[in-house]
């Protein structure tokens, strides 16, 4: 297609800082080869990289941050402080705890997890706890690019949750867990009988706020 634009006119000219590029036949042989071989380059590139990333996958090594542990050499260890922090909430949601209040308590009781490039402290939030507690990292199982690894066989990884307590966290029913703000006076068609996909929360019909 670039050449295509170079035939009929409508680019004039082409400047590379490792290609030399002139507006003849030859020119447009070179760039048509130079184009073939940078696609080469970058699909071989891609394949190397995805080739190292499963290896170190099946070895239990990813740098995909988790709340709680610190990243060594793509292996988890236990962060101190945030790690018994994050254990609590654990054992609270088994406990049937609103996750807002679990949020409160993480972030009352200094919970963050710090960004080494910009040192930026971030807190806990509500849509990140809702996804904490779907993944199967706390118990001891990586799932990454559709595929999964049980760290617990493969060093001494801690999890911060037993996995039977993960699984009853999941099968919850949020008939039974505490509403965070209660609406005696409104009418909501079809509480507690549909559920959002993304943070399992139930919702609700309303008039739009607009």
């Amino acid at each position: 297609e670039i050449i295509n634009l170079i035939d009929e006119g409508i680019l004039q000219d082409l400047r590379f800082v490792t290609h030399y590029f002139t507006k003849d036949a030859n020119g447009k042989m070179l760039l048509g080869m130079a184009f073939v071989l940078s696609k080469q380059y970058s699909d071989d590139l891609s394949q190397k990289i995805t080739r190292g990333t499963r290896n170190k996958f099946a070895e239990g090594k990813t740098q995909t941050p988790k709340y709680g542990y610190t990243n060594e050499e793509g292996m988890y260890k236990t962060d101190g402080k945030n790690f018994k922090l994050i254990s609590e909430a654990w054992k609270m949601r088994v406990n049937e705890t609103p996750i807002e209040d679990i949020c409160d308590f993480l972030n009352k009781n200094g919970y963050f997890r710090l960004i080494k490039s910009s040192g930026e402290k971030q807190i806990i939030t509500k849509q990140k706890l809702s996804r904490m507690f779907q993944d199967p990292f706390y118990y001891g199982v990586l799932i990454q690019a559709n595929q999964s690894v049980d760290l617990r066989e493969i060093y001494d990884f801690v999890p911060a949750v037993e996995e039977d307590d993960f699984f009853k966290i999941q099968s919850l029913s949020y008939r039974k867990m505490k509403a965070s703000k209660p609406h005696k006076d409104n009418y909501y068609p079809f509480r507690l009988m549909i559920y959002c996909d993304f943070c399992k929360m139930s919702m609700r019909v309303a008039p739009s706020t607009g």
